[in-house]
């Protein structure tokens, strides 16, 4: 019976293969210790495979169920980071997109004007000056930050 408490951390913390059916490789057959349920696992015995044991990229990628593009992805990772870069990277935008720096240059012009301002009044002009929709939540985190930067909290 799979241990569910296992599969519930691997969800949790992203690193469940949903692939692992097509994981063919030997040692994930044969022995327990090898889980193609566990993707940092997959990832970084398929990577072993090739640079330790000779096998073709082409037949590793066959064997762990993942695509040539894939192992390439994940040996770049691997490469500069070591076994931090098989762990899932964060999803999602890496910054606010839509504080373009003309909405930037506008929200730091109006906070210089009107200190006391809200993130909700900002969020209402931006909306009206450039047609944008931002959430004041947004201009909060991003006021935050600008903060720090100068040396203040």
């Amino acid at each position: 019976m799979p241990n569910k408490e296992k599969i519930w951390f691997l969800k949790e913390g992203s690193t469940f293969n949903p692939k692992a059916s097509e994981v063919k490789d030997e040692l994930f057959l044969k022995n327990v210790f090898f889980d193609p349920r566990d993707l940092m696992q997959v990832k970084y015995e398929m990577l072993r495979k090739v640079e330790k044991e000779d096998v073709e990229v082409k037949e590793a990628v066959h064997l762990f169920g993942m695509s040539r593009q894939y192992y390439y992805k994940i040996k770049t990772a691997f490469d500069r980071e070591g076994v931090a870069g098989l762990l899932p990277g964060k999803r999602g935008p890496r910054h606010p997109f839509k504080l373009t720096d003309a909405i930037v240059g506008f929200i730091n012009k109006m906070v210089k004007e009107e200190p006391s301002t809200t993130n909700q009044r900002i969020a209402e002009r931006i909306e009206t000056e450039f047609n944008v929709t931002v959430n004041p939540r947004t201009i909060q985190r991003m006021r935050k930050g600008q903060k720090k930067r100068k040396g203040t909290k």
